[in-house]
């Protein structure tokens, strides 16, 4: 693997980090507003649902974009191997 490439990879891994820990940040916010895990309620909204209050679609969004970006930093890990 040439370096411009390794250090491409490395730098979108770095991009990764920071965006999922800007959304765990931003999911931090709104468990402490409403008092729950995001585990808990991930599990409850998609399963039984909560309600469709505009907070609780967001916060189902950025669990699946974390999710999203951890795949996608696995994937670019892979890669440098």
């Amino acid at each position: 693997m040439s370096v411009s490439v390794a250090q491409s990879l490395a730098r979108e891994e770095r991009v990764c980090g920071l965006v999922i820990h800007d959304m765990e940040e931003k999911c931090t916010e709104y468990e402490k507003k409403y008092n729950m895990s995001s585990e808990k309620f991930y599990s409850a909204f998609t399963k039984v649902g909560l309600g469709d209050e505009l907070d609780y679609f967001k916060w189902k969004a950025l669990i699946e974009g974390i999710r999203e970006w951890e795949n996608t930093q696995v994937a670019l890990k892979e890669l440098k191997v």
